[in-house]
């Protein structure tokens, strides 16, 4: 439940995360290694239209746990 409000689905023993709609408007999270993952969502649609982590496009929304785990700013345009 945690995973799916934050708009992310981890695929058990693979390095990938899918990316879903997050309920929350900013959500930052505070990683174990010290590093911080911001996750943000702009607009108010139903399914995001596109999605950037550190200003880059995911085309296939998908993240990897290892970029994840780097920190940044993920961020959904709804």
């Amino acid at each position: 439940y945690i995973w799916n409000t934050l708009g992310l689905f981890p695929i058990s023993g693979q390095d990938v995360m899918l990316l879903s709609r997050p309920k929350f408007r900013q959500v930052v999270l505070h990683l174990a290694n010290g590093n911080d993952l911001c996750i943000r969502k702009n607009g108010d649609g139903k399914y995001p239209t596109a999605v950037t982590f550190n200003g880059v496009p995911l085309s296939d929304f998908t993240l990897s746990v290892t970029d994840m785990m780097s920190g940044g700013t993920l961020e959904y345009d709804m």
